[in-house]
């Protein structure tokens, strides 16, 4: 019998070889390492096969149940040398020894099973046992050589089939239910009738989510809820349920970060967006010369084809034509397909290629922003702006709930600061930001899947990307930063603050390029006493650039200059950068003022030459009494008069005397 082997990682090559044909294979899996191959054909046995380079090295060799009564479910691989036999009457682990070829009998759990679904990625097994009712026993595998039980739980009742067969519980649930590894949290899901009772939730299908925690304990805690009578299938996408319709031939999407409605303390889930059907596929006709005559045709494939056979995670099989595909979110169409600006970051934000599309989003949406500030410069403005339900006052919205979840990506575990309130001059005075306190129920979901406690059974979910200030300088602040139009500046400048407070309100500290843009942004549109706000608002952060940005401000908003000794004054380690700024300035009486508050920068003058620049300066000046008060400080406080006896300073006494003719008394 010949077997071909295909892999959906391009990266693998293809396997062509023979077994024997001892009749119809059930199952059929190589090991982790495809060092073994194991082949069930019966009910009660079990054969196993050596390769080596991917041919086999070897005959066969078996392995039967113990007992003509037992039956054989099924097997798993749990390591490349351990093999899980799942029978009628026990789990059974097993150690595969290819040289010797045989097998040898690690551990046994007695239990009556009527099924069983495993997770590769936690290694967590599910058994169904039924008495009374239908329970459910898990264990996990991750450790060689051992089953470890978590416990057991119960099914619904109105899942039980009282009066079903065991065979037919059996065929009905194993093919309703699956164990999948979704936001790092193992989940059971089972496929059942909707709840007609629930007329808000009513839906033709349900697919109940069992959650498995940390301590050991199975809940019910999702729902999805899918509109759709007769098969379908499920597949998991970068933590996305995708479940495929065949009737309808369309796929609903459903992302667990949007939190959906909560109902008794289970949240139920509708599709992100309407079902869509998956994109046109094509074959080339040399793939599957059945398809045509013609080898250079491309030859469309019938989607949801009755011979579609999907394997956890996203693998689907066309078993008629041999073939195999991986499923891929085409996350570019997800801002045309979600209709709230919200629901699109939310969604993005867990995604692997979720990155270049937001700031592509984000840009998108400051120019949609830019345009419609222009559109004010040619409607007839009768000093007050009035926005409709999509207006700038909505788009500063998005984007403080934009910059949140930014914010979110950088520090998931922290809680947000008491929100710093924006104050916005000039045309948009009257929006209104979302209150900090206040998020969408998607938010609260999707921070909630960031913090969760890492179970143990999957590996814990991480972030698949964050968004540095960098990213968002450049895909939205730069974006219209050569328009002078008032009213972009002003949009610019309320999108700033915005986006500085949010960094303070999660305690991310801002990138200077940020704050030198809000301060070059205030004086562009000539509302200097916005400095003073944002300064005790804390979305200027105390610097040394900023201090002296503001300085050089000073000759437009002589405020400003006042604003930066403010500034350096608080930053304990610039006293010397202070007095030197000062004296650029010219601002000499203020310098004296600052060093004799602190002494032992005038006892420092004295070694470093600084009093003999003051006196130069003061001597150099148009200004008197300014030459006069600097001469007599420095001479009170040295009242021995020692260094205006040194000869750096006999030119500034001969200026002294020529100006005021005699030096005063000491």
């Amino acid at each position: 019998m010949g077997v071909n082997v295909k892999s959906p990682d391009s990266s693998r090559p293809s396997l062509n070889f023979r077994i024997e044909d001892h009749g119809e294979v059930l199952c059929i899996k190589f090991s982790p390492d495809s060092r073994v191959l194991a082949i069930q054909r019966t009910p009660h046995s079990i054969d196993f096969l050596n390769f080596s380079n991917g041919s086999p090295i070897s005959s066969e060799y078996s392995h039967t149940c113990k007992g003509k009564k037992i039956k054989l479910l099924g097997f798993v691989w749990t390591t490349a040398t351990e093999i899980l036999l799942v029978t009628t009457e026990s789990l059974e682990l097993y150690q595969v020894l290819p040289t010797k070829r045989s097998l040898r009998l690690e551990k046994q759990l007695f239990l009556h099973t009527l099924w069983f679904t495993w997770d590769a990625t936690s290694h967590v097994l599910v058994a169904c046992t039924k008495n009374t009712e239908l329970l459910c026993h898990t264990f996990h595998l991750k450790t060689a050589g051992a089953i470890t039980k978590i416990c057991k739980f119960s099914l619904p009742s109105n899942l039980a089939l009282d009066n079903a067969q065991p065979d037919t519980v059996s065929a009905i649930l194993q093919n309703s239910c699956l164990l999948a590894c979704i936001y790092g949290n193992v989940y059971l899901l089972i496929a059942h009738e909707g709840d007609e009772s629930d007329q808000d939730e009513a839906a033709s299908t349900t697919i109940s989510m069992y959650k498995f925690s940390g301590d050991g304990l199975v809940k019910l805690t999702d729902e999805l809820l899918v509109e759709s009578n007769g098969q379908f299938a499920i597949s998991l996408v970068d933590n996305v349920v995708l479940v495929h319709c065949r009737n309808e031939r369309v796929t609903c999407v459903y992302d667990l970060a949007f939190g959906g409605h909560v109902h008794n303390g289970i949240s139920k889930h509708r599709p992100v967006f309407p079902p869509e059907s998956i994109g046109p596929l094509t074959l080339a006709s040399n793939t599957v010369p059945a398809l045509s005559s013609n080898l250079d045709a491309k030859i469309p494939i019938e989607l949801y084809s009755p011979h579609w056979v999907t394997n956890l995670p996203s693998v689907v099989i066309d078993g008629n034509l041999g073939c195999l595909w991986t499923l891929k979110l085409n996350n570019k169409l997800i801002p045309r397909l979600i209709r709230k600006r919200p629901h699109i970051v939310d969604f993005l934000v867990n995604r692997e290629d979720g990155k270049r599309i937001l700031l592509d989003y984000c840009t998108a949406l400051y120019n949609l922003s830019v345009s419609e500030a222009l559109s004010y410069e040619t409607s007839d403005f009768d000093g007050d702006y009035s926005f409709h339900a999509d207006g700038l006052n909505q788009r500063l919205d998005d984007f403080a709930y934009i910059f949140k979840r930014f914010a979110e990506l950088r520090h998931p575990h922290s809680r947000r600061k008491s929100p710093v309130h924006s104050t916005v001059v000039g045309p948009y005075a009257s929006f209104s930001t979302l209150p900090a306190d206040e998020e969408t129920e998607n938010s609260a979901a999707s921070r909630k899947m960031s913090m969760a406690v890492e179970d143990g059974y999957a590996p814990a979910f991480q972030r698949p990307f964050t968004v540095s200030q960098s990213d968002v300088y450049t895909h939205i602040f730069l974006v219209a930063q050569g328009n002078e139009n008032p009213h972009v500046r002003s949009l610019l400048y309320a999108v700033l603050v915005e986006y500085i407070r949010s960094l303070v309100e999660h305690e991310i500290h801002v990138d200077h390029s940020v704050h030198e843009l809000l301060v070059s942004t205030i004086a562009r549109l000539e509302q200097y006493d916005q400095l003073s706000y944002c300064i005790q608002s804390r979305l200027l952060a105390d610097s040394k650039p900023i201090a002296l940005q503001l300085l050089a401000l000073e000759s437009v908003y002589p405020a400003a200059g006042q604003l930066a000794i403010d500034m350096l004054k608080r930053l304990s380690f610039s006293n010397e950068e202070v007095v030197e700024l000062l004296l650029l300035k010219n601002r000499l009486i203020e310098a004296l003022r600052f060093c004799q508050m602190r002494p032992h920068l005038l006892h420092q003058s004295q070694q470093d030459g600084l009093s003999q620049r003051f006196l130069e300066l003061a001597a150099q000046s148009e200004d008197r009494m300014t030459f006069y008060n600097v001469f007599r400080f420095f001479q009170l406080f040295d009242r021995n008069g020692s260094f205006l006896k040194e000869a750096g300073y006999e030119p500034l006494m001969r200026k002294f005397l020529d100006t005021f003719g005699e030096v005063p008394p000491s």
